[in-house]
């Protein structure tokens, strides 16, 4: 018990470090960290433990739309955004489908919005994003190098 303890917050401490210090370094509008709940064995509770047997543990997430099904992990929005809205989590949750069904790139660049999404698959259900305020290249060495490292670091890889 006291292992899985350390090893989350263990978890919660590099991500939060790695985000802000990328997020800072790159000049990246958001970092998020995303959960697909629709394939789950069970109903999503929200965060934190809940008590079997309470209503809060008999609670089911009931889903109205697509977008719905995803849940916020972890969001670390660097300058004004403090909690990722509801067009942009909507924007990250259809380049994923776009990538899960479609086999197409974890990136965009909207010029629309003048914003460029990166994905970065940990599997099926679980996902990072890092959104810009500006055109980036797909190829950009710092961002796929933070993707890789944080992949590598949320899978015990490297601490």
């Amino acid at each position: 018990d006291h292992e899985k303890y350390m090893q989350t917050k263990l978890s919660e401490a590099v991500v939060s470090t790695q985000s802000t210090g990328f997020c800072k370094k790159s000049k990246a509008a958001s970092v998020s960290l995303i959960l697909n709940t629709s394939d789950l064995d069970r109903p999503f509770l929200g965060h934190g433990y809940k008590l079997p047997g309470t209503s809060a543990c008999r609670r089911t997430v009931e889903s109205h739309g697509y977008t719905d099904k995803f849940e916020v992990i972890f969001h670390h929005g660097c300058g004004r955004e403090e909690a990722l809205d509801e067009a942009t989590k909507s924007s990250i949750v259809y380049i994923f489908g776009d990538v899960i069904h479609k086999q197409s790139k974890p990136y965009l660049c909207d010029q629309k919005a003048n914003r460029t999404y990166y994905l970065s698959l940990f599997d099926v259900n679980v996902f990072l994003a890092v959104i810009y305020n500006a055109k980036k290249s797909e190829k950009d060495g710092e961002v796929i190098k933070f993707l890789d490292e944080f992949k590598s670091s949320m899978n015990l890889c490297k601490v």
